[in-house]
């Protein structure tokens, strides 16, 4: 039981720092995600599961870029 307890805190605290720090990959920045984000919400809000191979350096970025994950969310709550 405390295995189990301590596994899942430790799991949670990796989530989160790296929500705070980012996660490992390259990334394209902020201009080259705003040019597709309207795509990318379309797709996600079709149920589309392939969009992240049309777009391979969107899914590293949305991760790592709060601002940028907000926004596409934000589209895609609009779409549905």
């Amino acid at each position: 039981m405390v295995y189990t307890l301590l596994h899942d805190a430790r799991r949670k605290l990796r989530g989160t720092l790296a929500d705070l720090l980012g996660r490992p990959g390259p990334g394209p920045g902020c201009d080259a995600c705003v040019g597709v984000m309207d795509e990318v919400a379309e797709a996600q809000a079709s149920g589309d599961d392939q969009w992240a191979r049309r777009f391979p350096e969107v899914p590293t970025h949305l991760r790592n870029g709060t601002a940028c994950r907000e926004d596409v969310d934000g589209l895609r709550t609009a779409l549905d």
